[in-house]
């Protein structure tokens, strides 16, 4: 059976163990890069060593938007390396609020980028939900908008599927650890909407020095549980989700 981990840090997991295993397995990663170190990484493992199971996407992270450049963004993305840009988005806790509006510019920034090379967007947002609102009119004009980590309510989704945004929400462990609002965005979103992530090596429980990547898994069987499907169902659902959103013609076949 496949897998899809629709958010992780391979650069990250590296520091921990060695990734050269995951190559072409029964996982599939959409992976994010915060600068060029990290683009640079992950563009040598699908382009020098012939990862067909990874869809690269890179993005400044909106708590480094004051000091990260957008170039390395853009030249990708204009090269035709990228599969999608993120992550970006607004992280409005007290350590970075000095920053509000350069993380807003530098979001606008990447809305454009996506929309200029018709890609999609992973979203990253923390206690910023009306003023992400507000880019609803730049967000609907783009291929398909991944919220990761969502922590929003059912209602602030359907605020984004009633207005036109082409999204996907995107849960992982935390998510079904007693947040209200994950739980009841799960219960009520169709399975269309929903896709699922450990963003490894982040997003740790209880003991684990850090997530890895065999940890999707437990996710699918967790979610096809809760929505009464198949856990067959749930992969062929992430897998189109996957092909729809990251790839076109078909080009994704030879991976699966």
């Amino acid at each position: 059976m496949k897998f899809v981990d629709f958010h992780n840090h391979l650069f990250d997991l590296a520091k921990f163990e060695s990734v050269s295993k995951y190559k072409n397995g029964d996982i599939f990663f959409v992976s994010v890069a915060g600068n060029k170190e990290e683009l640079d990484f992950l563009l040598d493992l699908k382009y020098e060593k012939e990862w067909k199971n990874i869809a690269v996407c890179a993005a400044v992270h909106p708590i480094n938007a004051s000091a990260e450049k957008i170039d390395f963004v853009y030249n990708a993305a204009k090269k035709g390396l990228l599969n999608g840009i993120g992550e970006t988005g607004l992280d409005y806790r007290k350590d970075y609020l000095e920053f509000k509006n350069i993380q807003k510019e530098m979001f606008e920034r990447h809305i454009k980028i996506a929309e200029e090379f018709s890609l999609p967007i992973v979203i990253h947002s923390v206690r910023a939900m009306e003023d992400l609102f507000a880019f609803v009119p730049m967000m609907k004009l783009l291929k398909k908008v991944i919220f990761h980590s969502w922590a929003g309510s059912y209602s602030d989704a359907k605020f984004f599927l009633r207005n036109d945004v082409k999204a996907l929400f995107s849960f992982n462990q935390q998510s079904f650890n007693g947040h209200k609002n994950s739980e009841n965005s799960i219960l009520n979103l169709d399975i269309e909407n929903i896709v699922l992530e450990t963003d490894f090596p982040w997003q740790s429980v209880k003991k684990d020095e850090y997530t890895m990547p065999g940890q999707i898994e437990n996710l699918y069987i967790k979610m096809a549980s809760i929505k009464g499907i198949s856990i067959n169902n749930m992969s062929s659902n992430m897998l189109k989700s996957l092909t729809k959103t990251f790839f076109s013609n078909n080009s994704l076949t030879t991976a699966l």
